[in-house]
C-alpha cells in the first residue's frame, strides 16, 4: 500500500500546477457566474446546469493529465458526475424552484458519497502515521 506521504515528487509538482491553473480558472468562471446573471439574465438552472457541464470536463481532463497520481479514480467518478447531470438538466430543463432544490440536493449526496470513501484513509495507513504530540 501506497502511504500518503510517499507521493513521489513530479506527481506532487504537476498536481500543484494543475491544481493552481485550475483554481484561477474557477475564480474567472466564478466571478463571470456572479456578472453574467446581471447583464443576460440567464435562470439559474442553465447558469448551474453549464457550470457543471464545465466542472465535468475540467475534472475529466485533470484525470487524463494526472492518470497514475494516488486519487485520481476520484477524478473519473466527480467528473462523470458532474457532466452527467449538468447535461441532464440543459436537457431536460427543470419545472420549477423546488424541483432544482432536490436536484442539486441530490446531486450534493452523489457527490459526499463518491468523495468520502475515495478520500478516506484506511485503518491500517492511519495507523502508521506518527502522532505530533504538543
Amino acid at each position: 500500500m501506497l502511504n500518503i506521504l510517499q507521493v513521489p515528487d513530479e506527481h506532487l509538482q504537476r498536481l500543484s500546477l494543475y491544481f493552481s491553473t485550475y483554481g484561477i480558472v474557477f475564480i474567472l468562471v466564478g466571478v463571470v457566474a456572479i456578472v453574467v446573471p446581471l447583464f443576460f439574465g440567464i435562470p439559474i438552472d442553465q447558469l448551474f446546469a453549464w457550470l457543471l457541464v464545465v466542472a465535468g470536463a475540467i475534472t475529466l481532463l485533470n484525470f487524463l493529465l494526472v492518470c497514475g497520481a494516488p486519487g485520481t479514480t476520484s477524478f473519473l467518478l466527480l467528473g462523470a458526475l458532474h457532466l452527467g447531470v449538468g447535461l441532464w438538466m440543459l436537457l431536460q430543463p427543470v419545472p420549477n424552484p423546488t424541483m432544482l432544490i432536490f436536484l442539486i440536493a441530490g446531486w450534493f449526496l452523489v457527490h459526499v458519497y463518491i468523495f468520502f470513501p475515495l478520500s478516506a484513509v484506511p485503518q491500517t495507513q492511519a495507523s502508521s502515521f506518527k502522532r505530533v504530540q504538543n
